[in-house]
């Protein structure tokens, strides 16, 4: 069990939103990372893009099982976290922790499934990069990060996600995208890996979602998964 969080240090990006009144967008682009940098602190785990319109939710599953992929069950997480592990600037969405459990003591890990983002704008304790913005599993329920889709009619999507398990001590994880209950991606990571996802064309219905999703693999503890996803409109 580990006390602090191991980030490399993200890539940098920049999102561009170009509408015009008639809905016909020539371009548009969601990068989690940023959009998450931008937003104000949320009463819900549910954040908006650089446009301000709320594409994002941070979500938990409600077990382990992958044999029926059910979105139905998945539920926000439930408690905001401004310091996650005593760490002023690190914001961290989680579960309801135990009484027993201080979130920013020793054993934080306890607190999982979380997300969680370094908004100081500066390396925090050497490890946690500014601008990362990780995912940790619970060890019953998986990590969902999730992209709604903001239009009336279906869109095409191009996807970039890069997984990296930064948690020093993990004993791995698998990751999974899915486009509502269908798998369109998956792997799996050692402590130190990284594998990239790019899938050219998602298409998503009107109100469904993508969904970026981290499962513990066998024990949950130092499961940090840092996660760089940008989603651009086709």
């Amino acid at each position: 069990m580990k006390k602090f969080v191991v980030f490399f240090t993200a890539a940098v990006t920049f999102g561009l939103t170009i509408a015009s009144t008639n809905e016909s967008w020539s371009f548009e682009q969601w990068p989690l990372a940023t959009d998450i940098l931008s937003a104000q602190d949320q009463p819900s785990a549910v954040y908006p893009d650089f446009a301000g319109t709320y594409v994002w939710s941070f979500q938990q599953s409600a077990s382990l099982d992958r044999s029926v992929i059910s979105p139905s069950t998945y539920t926000l997480l439930p408690t905001f976290n401004p310091q996650s592990h005593g760490i002023a600037g690190f914001k961290a969405w989680q579960k309801n922790p135990d009484s027993s459990v201080d979130c920013n003591g020793n054993y934080p890990d306890s607190c999982a499934p979380m997300v969680g983002i370094n908004t100081s704008g500066q390396t925090l304790s050497g490890t946690i990069a500014a601008g990362s913005f990780g995912m940790h599993p619970g060890s019953n329920n998986m990590i969902i990060v999730a992209w709604k889709n903001p239009y009336p009619t279906k869109v095409s999507v191009e996807v970039s996600a890069t997984f990296l398990l930064a948690g020093q001590g993990s004993d791995g994880i698998d990751f999974f995208v899915d486009n509502e209950a269908v798998n369109v991606s998956s792997g799996s990571l050692s402590y130190g890996e990284s594998k990239m996802v790019h899938i050219n064309k998602a298409v998503v219905q009107p109100e469904k979602s993508l969904y970026f999703i981290v499962h513990p693999h066998s024990a949950h503890y130092s499961d940090w998964v840092k996660l760089d996803l940008v989603i651009d409109k086709r």
